[in-house]
């Protein structure tokens, strides 16, 4: 396909989705079934493309036409110094020369300064979507590096209770639950795993477990993970529809409902479903997520909503009617398809003069009104400020808009272009009214990593707002050596657990051999995550004498702990370790067992000699071959 081509086909997108998806906007305002709500924005952000593509491909006769004129080339501005006319001799006579063509008595530009508008248009549309794309999985990533760290739950009741749900529920691929101390809230992977955090297999009874496994298996059941992938990636691809962001997150509170319906269903109680639900949200906070994660309370703005439905309506009013909803929605495209009209792209010749595109950019980023944040958000993206500088001085100006949507839209903008002159600008509003945008200006700064910006930063270290400190820890770190660790000490007795184990891992990048007494009371910390967070500092510090409290963290009920508190004295060497490593040799857990090997290995004594030897007899395969490799390096040396 052309450029022309394929610029007819945006627009022809962009017609027939603002059509749908406005249909399904209002509609969804007076539509009380969560079921046929999400039917209403998936048949439109799906139908869009499907009616665009026939259209420009030509199916269909007596579909309405609307030609947008465009000029054939852009030109640019040329000198205003006249240009003399060649004088004719005898020489020149016969010859025609490029400079003589004239089209309507009119010189045009050289061949090297002129572009079509359709091979323009394409180009931004290209590189924009493509860095918004490249983002979406830069993201993607941070999460799988986040997950990393999960294990499969193989001896808990939960596991047989999973099976028992997908039999009854008629799920024939087999799933896989998995545990990870690092999420804060159950989450489904891909189509087939379900992932919580060990809390929810320690604090949640039975019901409330089984509630907690019915609602994620409801998400894998719907494919929802795949579902939020493709909406995340449409309202990326086709940034310059603002709805798309609109409908993703509409499907995204609406699945929510729905799973929270069959789940009641399967157990037969939406109160204990209720109850799970605000037990899990005494877990997380706030914190909004950079992508969206099919998950049981990622969102708690609609907490008590969700709450109140399980509470007091019969699941039965949410069972939606599936042949009704899609024969509703397949009318609806059939009608879009022979109504809305085709866009096609016409050439004509340019006039003289056009403002240029980073005027036009600016003009509307500039007079854009308070209801365009999301716009404003999705235009914002690295590269555009290298044609559009004007970008820049204008979000700025819309860091001060009453609306504090658009302000927290304007700041995110400015962090995705990643331009330094925003630096100052976005310093000023630090001390902003709203807590969101506060977060979203703490962000942008530590996306633009400016030195400048690190006392002001540091000062936000104690705002009121829990996640106002810790998006400043983060973006602190950001910093690495630029930073003193004197930034990070008053932090580590933080209310917030993540932003004391945060704190803990930017004093142990540093290196910073003062913060030793202070990490060391961090191991006694009520919060696991704390509790590791800590060790792992204190193991990159390589201290000659450990602290107190290593020891007694080998005996940590938490096995991320005992295996951190491993490494550790393996690191330092401590002979006083021997004996609690020989115990841990046979623990529960496969990770713990390894590290205590490894420790045992790095050792100079022959009580860790003698603990190698009996791990040779061990029941673990794992164990007996890394002490074999062990016993086998030190005989080397």
């Amino acid at each position: 396909m052309t450029s022309m081509g394929i610029s007819s086909w945006l627009l022809t997108y962009a017609v027939h989705s603002s059509l749908l998806l406005g249909l399904a906007w209002v509609a969804s305002r007076w539509v009380r079934s969560p079921a046929v709500r999400e039917a209403l924005w998936k048949g439109s952000m799906v139908g869009s493309l499907v009616t665009a593509t026939l259209h420009s491909a030509g199916v269909g006769s007596g579909i309405p036409t609307f030609a947008v004129s465009a000029p054939q080339r852009v030109m640019a501005p040329l000198s205003a110094a006249p240009i003399d006319p060649p004088r004719p001799d005898p020489v020149s006579r016969g010859r025609k020369a490029t400079a003589e063509l004239t089209v309507g008595g009119e010189s045009p530009a050289p061949a090297s300064r002129s572009w079509s508008l359709d091979a323009i248009l394409l180009g931004i549309w290209s590189a924009v979507a493509g860095i918004l794309v490249l983002g979406f999985a830069f993201r993607r990533w941070q999460l799988a590096r986040r997950l990393g760290g999960r294990v499969p739950v193989l001896a808990h009741p939960a596991v047989e209770e999973l099976v028992e749900l997908c039999r009854r529920s008629g799920v024939s691929r087999p799933v896989v639950l998995t545990v990870c101390d690092r999420l804060s809230s159950p989450i489904v992977v891909g189509l087939s795993e379900v992932s919580v955090p060990g809390i929810a297999l320690r604090e949640l009874d039975g019901p409330q477990r089984r509630s907690m496994l019915a609602h994620e298996l409801a998400h894998l059941i719907r494919f929802d993970p795949a579902w939020l992938s493709i909406g995340a990636l449409m309202e990326r691809v086709f940034f310059f529809q603002p709805l798309n962001r609109l409908a993703r997150q509409r499907i995204q509170a609406d699945a929510e409902l729905l799973c929270d319906s069959w789940a009641a269903e399967q157990t037969g109680s939406g109160v204990t479903l209720a109850k799970c639900l605000v037990k899990v949200a005494e877990w997380i906070d706030a914190a909004p997520r950079p992508i969206p994660i099919a998950g049981m309370a990622e969102e708690r703005s609609q907490l008590v909503d969700r709450v109140r439905r399980l509470v007091e309506e019969s699941p039965a009013m949410w069972k939606p009617r599936r042949r009704v909803l899609v024969v509703a929605v397949a009318v609806a495209l059939l009608i879009t398809a022979f109504v809305a009209p085709k866009v096609t792209l016409v050439g004509q010749d340019p006039p003289e003069r056009r403002p240029s595109t980073e005027a036009s950019i600016a003009k509307v980023v500039d007079g854009a009104p308070s209801g365009l944040g999301p716009v404003l958000a999705s235009v914002g993206g690295r590269g555009v400020q290298d044609t559009n500088s004007a970008v820049v001085p204008a979000l700025l100006e819309v860091l001060k808009d009453g609306s504090a949507e658009v302000r927290r839209a304007a700041a995110q903008s400015l962090g995705n272009i990643g331009d330094r002159r925003a630096t100052n600008g976005l310093i000023a509003v630090l001390g902003d009214d709203d807590p969101q945008v506060r977060v979203a200006v703490v962000e942008a700064l530590g996306e633009l990593e400016d030195p400048r910006s690190i006392d002001a930063l540091a000062a936000r270290l104690s705002d009121s707002i829990g996640e106002v400190r810790r998006s400043a820890v983060h973006a602190l770190a950001r910093f690495e050596k630029r930073v003193s660790a004197t930034v990070f000490r008053p932090v580590l007795e933080d209310a917030d657990p993540e932003i004391r184990a945060e704190a803990a891992n930017a004093l142990g990048e540093l290196k910073d051999q003062q913060s030793t007494a202070a990490l060391a009371r961090m191991i006694s910390d009520k919060n696991a995550d704390v509790r590791r967070a800590a060790l792992n500092a204190l193991s990159n510090l390589e201290l000659e004498s450990l602290p107190a409290g290593v020891l007694e963290a080998l005996r940590d009920t938490n096995a991320d702990v005992r295996q951190a508190a491993a490494s550790l004295v393996g690191n330092a060497g401590d002979v006083r370790a021997v004996p609690s490593l020989k115990i841990l040799l046979t623990d529960s857990n496969a990770d713990v067992r390894e590290s205590a090997v490894n420790a045992l290995s790095e050792i100079r004594d022959g009580a860790a000699i003698d603990a190698l030897v009996t791990a040779l007899k061990s029941s673990d395969p794992v164990v007996r071959r890394a002490a074999a490799e062990a016993l086998g390096q030190r005989h080397e040396k």
